[in-house]
Parts: structure tokens; sequence; C-alpha cells
């Protein structure tokens, strides 16, 4: 089932939904778009009507969220006799998610891709992501309460790289500062080794009791591990460029932050918007980047 011309991209965060309708072809053409709080639609009598009432016209949507329980895992299968025939190798990535939800005592919803096995290696490369299915089924249902009809479900990180991958941009470090969830990732110009969410935010930023400077430890952690992995692990160059955006963007002190202990060159996607003249300037490329980039995903349903 081909991705509709006429679509929307809905970000679906925890404390608000970031909604673009667009036309797709022949260029991207955007209609319509607004951030609206989430309540907005739960407490309504008819999020259907809402829907209509903001000016919105298509049912068809692309989702796109973010979740602590995502993973990402990479593996490698050696070149054997049995692996031949590529239904096996198939086969033999669908058991390995099956141990992680043995491991995990859980359902996982997964999708998978597989680079096919060149002349001269002796192994096949596959990349996994996988999100428990309750999860994953929320998200779809909550759409699905507002009268829309999702034809894909995107993950953010996946986005974003098809987004700063229309810049040239390759091989950084990635932070999505959002409001209840960070996700910290590796990103390269064909895959994302190694990805985690961090369940902290603008919202622990809020509370009474938080310690900013132990947040703050939490997280810049987590982007050495990260960086650590990319060169001893995954192969790739040191990396140059750290990337920043979220609602976090704009906490001025998070940004001084990571500018001082993680020595990257570090942009704001929004800084980048002059990059991408197709983009029009209103649309604030910290907040709506995972919307933008929903739309430049293959032309293919996605799983």
């Amino acid at each position: 089932m081909f991705i509709p011309n006429r679509i929307l991209s809905i970000d679906m965060g925890s404390h608000s939904y970031k909604i673009i309708e667009a036309l797709r072809k022949p260029t991207l053409r955007i209609l319509r778009f607004g951030v609206y709080p989430k309540e907005q639609f739960v407490k309504v009598v008819s999020p259907v009507n809402e829907m209509k009432h903001l000016g919105f016209r298509t049912k068809n949507a692309i989702l796109s969220y973010n979740h602590p329980s995502l993973m990402i895992r990479e593996m490698t299968l050696p070149y054997q006799d049995k692996y031949q025939d590529e239904t096996l190798v198939h086969l033999s990535v669908q058991d390995n998610i099956q141990q992680y939800e043995s491991y995990f005592k859980e359902e996982l919803d997964y999708d998978y891709s597989i680079g096919l096995q060149e002349e001269g290696t002796e192994y096949y490369h596959a990349t996994t992501v996988t999100v428990l299915k309750n999860i994953n089924r929320m998200f779809i249902e909550q759409a699905m309460a507002l009268g829309l009809k999702p034809v894909s479900v995107y993950l953010q990180v996946y986005a974003i790289n098809k987004l700063l991958g229309k810049v040239g941009m390759s091989d950084y470090l990635l932070v999505d500062f959002g409001y209840e969830n960070t996700t910290v990732a590796i990103v390269s110009s064909e895959h994302v080794p190694l990805l985690k969410v961090l369940p902290i935010g603008c919202k622990t930023l809020q509370q009474e009791n938080c310690k900013p400077e132990e947040l703050l430890d939490q997280l810049l952690s987590t982007c050495h591990q990260q960086i650590g992995y990319s060169i001893n692990e995954a192969g790739l160059m040191h990396l140059k460029h750290g990337i920043l955006y979220g609602g976090g963007a704009y906490i001025p002190e998070l940004k001084s932050f990571l500018r001082e202990q993680v020595q990257l060159e570090w942009h704001t996607l929004q800084e980048l918007h002059s990059l991408m003249p197709a983009i029009p300037n209103i649309i604030d490329l910290n907040l709506y980047g995972n919307c933008i980039g929903s739309f430049l995903s293959e032309d293919r349903k996605q799983e």
C-alpha cells in the first residue's frame, strides 16, 4: 500500500501533538500545521470533529513517536550454505527477535532490514527495531480515535536522518530532548547503530525535587557511551557534529552544557533551516522536524 499524496504527519508526543497536513508530490507543499496539547483531543466529546474544526481534511496519517521501550539492534549473520536461501536469513532474524520477547517476557512489534551479502564478504548485516506491542498499539488506537487512518508508523530518529540527509549531514550524535523522554542516538549516513531513550525531559526539570545536575550527568554519561560505541564497535570515524532538537533546544543552559561537555560542533535543528529552502521559514524544525522527516520516508507502507 503506497502512502497517499495528501496526508497528515503527526508527532505524537507525551505532552503535545505536532501535526502537519501536506501534499507530498510533485514537491512537498504544506497546507496547514499546528502544535496542540494532547489533552485537547483526549477531553473533547468528539475528537473527530475537533480535527475537522482545526481545518485538517484528510484521514490518512503517518505516525511518529518515541518510547523508552524502543530498541535498535544490529546483527551479523554468517554466510554459510544454510544461509544461501534468503528466506532462512529472515527466519534467523525473526528467531533473534523472539529471543528478545522471551528475555523481556513481553510481546514486541518489530521491523528489520537486511543488507544483501556482497561479493567478498562472509556475512549478512541486519538492523532490527523493536518496541513493546502494547505501546505501539496504544499510539495507533489514539490516532484511530481521532478518526484517522494510520498508513505508516515511523521511528523519529529515522525521520530526522531523512531530513538531515537532504543537506548532506551524516555521522552525528542526535539528542531529542522532549517533554517526558530524551532520545540519544548515533546516526550514520545509512543507519542508526545505537539508540537509547531516557525517561527524562522538560517535565523532569519542572519538578520541585529535581536535581538538574543529576539529570545532566545522566545525559552526559549516555552521550559519552554512545560516542565510545560509535568509535570502538560501529567503526565510525570520530564524530564532528551534534544535533539538538525538541523542546529542550530552547533551554539555554542545556545548549551551553552540551557545547561545553561534549566536544562536538553543536547545532539545533532550527539553526540548519537555512540549508533547507524548500521548507517554509515559519516551520520551526526543533518542533516539527519529526513531521517533516516522516514525509520523506520511502513510498511504501511500514508495518
